[in-house]
């Protein structure tokens, strides 16, 4: 039994799985490609978070020192207040 199958026939037959398997490849990595963008968000997140925490820090101990230089400046005014009412 020799059965031939033309170039034609042939080329319906592969032509739609071919479609088929190929957009199931695109969608599957479609996918892939949101989670690994979703996932360079996030570290980008992450990473600008722990610059404005690194700032605020910064930030909070300014302005302790300046509260302290500010109390011991209203310390030393008072000193001098009441060494002139002494």
């Amino acid at each position: 039994m020799n059965t031939t199958i033309s170039k034609e026939t042939l080329i319906e037959i592969i032509k739609p799985l071919i479609a088929q398997q190929l957009e199931a490849f695109i969608r599957e990595h479609e996918i892939k490609a949101k989670e690994v963008s979703l996932l360079e968000r996030l570290i980008r997140i992450e990473e600008e978070l722990k610059a404005q925490r690194d700032v605020i820090a910064s930030l909070l101990r300014e302005m302790n020192a300046r509260f302290e230089a500010i109390q011991k400046q209203v310390d030393s005014r008072f000193v001098a207040a009441d060494k002139r009412f002494q």
